[in-house]
Parts: C-alpha cells; structure tokens; sequence
C-alpha cells in the first residue's frame, strides 16, 4: 500500500501534512510506503489529476470523500471541516481511507458487533447426503461501521439491528461487483432464481431448495 503526499514548492501546509501522515501511521501501526510528489506546473497537475497543495492519496485515491471527479487544480487546497476552513485534512480522513484497505485499529463498535451467520444446528439427509440446515441470519453490524468495509463511496442507508432476516426479505451486503472493483454497499435479497428461467416470482417459491445425488 502506497500514501502519496501531492504538493508544490512552497507550499506553507506541506510540512504539517507530512507530520498528520506519519502521526496517524504511528497511531494505527501500520507500515506504509509515504511517497511525496512535487507537481511543477499545471501541465503535470492535469496529468497527475491534481487536485491542490497539499493532497493526500491512498493507493491513488484522494483521502477527501466526493472529489473523484473534480478537475486538476494548480493552487493553494483547502478544506472545509465542520463549517471551518483549513489546509491541513483531517485525520479522520486518511484513518478511514486506511480502514478501507482492512488496516489499522478497528474501532469498538465493529469488533464487537458484527454481520454473524450462526452455526447450523443439526442436518437433513436428501438422498443419502447429509445437508446443513437452513442457519438464521441477522445483521448486528451498527450503520457508521459499514463505510469502514467498503473502499468505494456507495451511499449507506440506516440500519437497526435485524435478527430474523427471512427468505426473500433484503440483506445488507458488501460485496465486490466484478474483479478489480471496489467493495460497495448493496441490498440483496435473499432467494434463488433457477438458470433456466428469467420468472422472478420464481425466487421466493426456491427458498428451501437443495442439490443432492440421485
């Protein structure tokens, strides 16, 4: 994992920058390979999709959240925190952008309460095959947690606490849509539309349904 620091010569929030990156590293304990990136002109700001002095990047992504499509900017950045103006990013940001990636300290709330599949209790035998049943599943996982899961910026509705979540109801899910692709929030819902049919009223009448040897 690489944290990029973009900036231009002279920059005045270039070194507090640097000391915010190295303290939120120490903090998290995690090991990361800093780069500092000095951008010339606006020609290599357009190039490098810079986007103001000082930026910083996680594995190429800007740690500020909604900036992904702003234009190259060759300046002074600033940036607007709880109604207040500063040059220097938050913490929150790059400890989040950080958490994205599976690193650092996790907070309370999602080490003690997680997305939990229980065992299954007991077994069913189709053919001669015995078959886990059925496990219940609920959602104990608190809403400010999920974004921490995911490494794009998909919008997370409310969550309460679900401990029956049944056939053909929506699951909370964070799932990686195709390969190389962010994790994003998604509501799936839970039943089984056959390959060989495009009939969705199909997929709650499949919820019991199992594979097994003839």
């Amino acid at each position: 994992m690489k944290v990029e620091i973009l900036y231009f010569q002279g920059c005045p929030n270039h070194g507090p920058v640097m000391e915010m990156v190295r303290y939120v590293l120490a903090q998290e304990g995690i090991q990361a390979n800093v780069e500092t990136v000095e951008v010339q002109d606006m020609e290599v700001a357009e190039n490098l999709q810079f986007l103001g002095s000082p930026s910083v990047r996680v594995d190429g992504v800007d740690i500020e959240p909604g900036r992904e499509k702003d234009s190259p900017f060759f300046g002074c950045r600033t940036y607007a925190v709880k109604g207040k103006t500063t040059g220097v990013p938050p913490e929150e940001w790059l400890v989040n952008s950080l958490r994205r990636y599976g690193l650092g300290k996790r907070p309370s709330c999602c080490v003690e309460q997680t997305a939990t599949f229980p065992e299954p209790e007991g077994s069913v035998k189709t053919s001669g095959i015995p078959l886990p049943q059925s496990p219940d599943l609920y959602l104990k996982i608190p809403t400010p947690c999920v974004p921490l899961l995911m490494t794009g910026n998909t919008e997370v509705p409310s969550l309460s606490q679900r401990y029956n979540i049944a056939p053909s109801q929506e699951v909370a899910a964070v799932r990686i849509p195709a390969e190389g692709q962010a994790r994003e929030f998604a509501l799936l819902r839970w039943g089984l539309i056959p390959s060989w049919t495009k009939a969705p009223s199909l997929r709650d009448r499949m919820i019991n349904a199992r594979s097994g040897r003839r």
